[in-house]
Formats: C-alpha cells, sequence, structure tokens
C-alpha cells in the first residue's frame, strides 16, 4: 500500500502550500502599503472622507468652525469679582425740552376757616341823670373821640327811665360832626306807665338810611339821646344813662 501523504500532488499537499504562499503574499502586501507618520495631507483626503465617526469627541477648537456657525451658549455665572463697580460720574446736562402743554386747571379747593377778629377799641361813658318834658331829643350824655383810621362803629346804650304819666318815648344814640348827623341807631318807641321804672336799652352799628357808616379818622361827638314821641307833656327821668361805643376792627 502506498503513502499518500508524501505525495507532493496530495490534496493536503497543496493545501498546505497555498496557505504558505497566501501568507508570504499578505504579509508582503501589508507592507507596501504601510505609510510612514505625517505623510498624508490634504490632497490625499478625498472629497467627504472626514465624518464625524472619524473625529475623536472634543477634540476640535472653536478656530475649527467658521464665524456664527457655533451658537451661543448660556451665560456663565458671575466670577469672582463679577460684582457691579462703582457709579461712574454723572454726565454733562443735556439740554432743555421743549415745554409741554399745561394741565387742566383743578377745582378750587374749600373755603378757609376764618381769620380771628383784628383788635378793637372802645370807651364807655355815665351820666347821673337826665330827663325831658317835651317831643324835642334831650342830650342824656355827650362825648368827643377820635380815630387814626377809618372804622365802622358800633354803641350800646341803656337807663333806667322813670315817667310820671303814661308816655311814649325813644332812646338814640348818633355820632355828629360840627352839626352834621353821619349815622344813628334808636331803640324804636316804648310806651311806660305812669310812675314804673323801664330800663330801655338800644345797641346796633352806627348806619345811615340803613347803611352802614364807614367813619373816617378824624374828630366827633357822640350823643345818647332822649325823646318823648306823646303826648310830648309829661315829664319824664332817665337815671344812670351809659353808652359805650366800640371802633370794629381797628385801634384808634
Amino acid at each position: 500500500m502506498s503513502d499518500r501523504s508524501h505525495n507532493p500532488r496530495s490534496p493536503a499537499a497543496m493545501a498546505v502550500a497555498l496557505t504558505a504562499v497566501a501568507i508570504a503574499i499578505a504579509g508582503t502586501g501589508y507592507a507596501a502599503v504601510t505609510l510612514p507618520r505625517n505623510s498624508v495631507g490634504t490632497a490625499q483626503l478625498k472629497k467627504s472622507a472626514v465624518t464625524s465617526a472619524k473625529v475623536r469627541d472634543h477634540s476640535l477648537l472653536a478656530v475649527d468652525f467658521a464665524p456664527g456657525q457655533l451658537p451661543r451658549g448660556d451665560a456663565g455665572p458671575a466670577g469672582e469679582f463679577g460684582a457691579t463697580g462703582p457709579t461712574g460720574p454723572a454726565g454733562p446736562q443735556g439740554p432743555t425740552g421743549a415745554a409741554g402743554t399745561s394741565g387742566v386747571v383743578g377745582a378750587a379747593g374749600a373755603a378757609g376757616a376764618a381769620g380771628a377778629v383784628g383788635p378793637t377799641w372802645g370807651m364807655t361813658w355815665v351820666a347821673g341823670s337826665g330827663g325831658v318834658t317835651s317831643c324835642l331829643p334831650t342830650d342824656l350824655l355827650s362825648r368827643v373821640f377820635s380815630l387814626s383810621r377809618t372804622s365802622r362803629l358800633q354803641a350800646t346804650g341803656f337807663a333806667q327811665v322813670l315817667a310820671l304819666g303814661a308816655a311814649q318815648m325813644q332812646i338814640i344814640i348818633d355820632v355828629i360832626s360840627g352839626a352834621t348827623p353821619l349815622g344813628s341807631v334808636d331803640s324804636g318807641t316804648a310806651m311806660t306807665a305812669p310812675v314804673v321804672a323801664t330800663l330801655m336799652t338800644v345797641t346796633g352799628v352806627l348806619s345811615q338810611a340803613g347803611v352802614p357808616v364807614d367813619f373816617p379818622a378824624g374828630t366827633y361827638q357822640v350823643r345818647f339821646r332822649l325823646s318823648e314821641t306823646a303826648p310830648c307833656s309829661i315829664s319824664i327821668t332817665a337815671t344812670s344813662p351809659t353808652l359805650t361805643l366800640v371802633a370794629l376792627g381797628t385801634t384808634p
């Protein structure tokens, strides 16, 4: 029987030979395509040869991208010295702008409280007694006074009046300059019973035809008078007639 393993043409021997040839060829080809370091440049790369998968993560820099290609990230936290700096000096004042239109006029405010009454001047005179026996007014007292500025005058007078019969009478206060009456106030008429004492009073601002009189600065005479209006024949006596004259809102 023959030994086939030593037959140069046997399949086993052929396979071994082919394997050796393949290894030799492969080793020679690998050696033939090995490139030296730093020998590949842009000219050796095909278009689109470098893909994302071929680029190592985090290996590119911002300068490797075109301007505007990378989106701006979120603002980072303030640094250790990121506090706001001091305010700079004020700039020069700008030009004055044009005047604006006027606003609507507001409603009128409420009226204020009335002020205090100004200073006054006053005098009081008292006479003993006086009387009348006719219808002509008779002075119970008369005094001269002066004003240093224009004033209105308020007068008050009273007297205890006794008639010796039923009589109608009145008391009058007036102010004259020379012989000219300037203003007056009266009590109106009053009836007294026989032998009965009656307290008669009069008070008011001196007026002329119902209009208060403003007396200029000067010297005047004031009179407190008693007049019997009817029957003009009965004796009438006034006891301690008293007259007070006040200049309103001023000093003499």
